[in-house]
C-alpha cells in the first residue's frame, strides 16, 4: 500500500513551490518499505532458527528418532486424555539384549550401527498420529 500510495503523495507535492516536500515525502516512503523488507527477512530468519533449534532440541542426533525431553509432554496429554476417556494406554520399553557383546566382537562402528537400524525399524512400526518413537 506505501508503495502505491508515495508515488500519488509525491506527484500531488511536485509543484515548482512544494518540491521539497515531495521529494522528502518520496525519501521517507522508501526508507519505510526497505526498513519493512529487512525486519521481514530478519522475522524469517529468527524464525527458521528457532526452528531449527526445537529440532535439535526434540531429536537424538545419533538415532534420528525423537529423545526424551521431546517425549514428556505427548505422554502427559496422552495419559490425561486416556484418564479421561477411561481408554487403555500402551507403553512399550525395548532393550537390546547382549549388546555389550555386540560391541566387545564388532566393534563400536557395527554396534552403533544396530542401533540406529533399531531405531528405524521402531520408527518403521509406529504410524499411527500419537505413536511416538523415543
Amino acid at each position: 500500500m506505501t508503495i502505491t500510495l508515495a508515488p500519488l503523495i509525491t506527484a500531488l507535492f511536485l509543484t515548482k513551490k512544494r518540491i521539497n516536500e515531495g521529494l522528502m515525502i518520496l525519501l521517507y516512503a522508501s526508507y519505510m518499505v526497505l526498513l519493512a523488507i529487512r525486519t521481514n527477512r530478519e522475522y524469517s530468519l529468527l524464525v527458521e532458527k528457532q526452528f531449527s533449534l526445537t529440532k535439535l532440541n526434540q531429536e537424538d542426533g545419533f538415532t534420528g528418532i525423537f529423545n526424551r525431553r521431546f517425549f514428556d509432554k505427548p505422554l502427559d496429554n496422552v495419559w490425561k486424555t486416556t484418564i479421561s476417556s477411561q481408554t487403555s494406554l500402551m507403553l512399550v520399553l525395548i532393550d537390546i539384549d547382549f549388546f555389550k557383546k555386540v560391541n566387545d566382537q564388532c566393534g563400536h562402528a557395527v554396534g552403533d550401527q544396530v542401533i540406529k537400524n533399531v531405531a528405524a525399524i521402531i520408527q518403521n512400526y509406529c504410524r499411527r498420529e500419537n505413536d511416538i518413537a523415543t
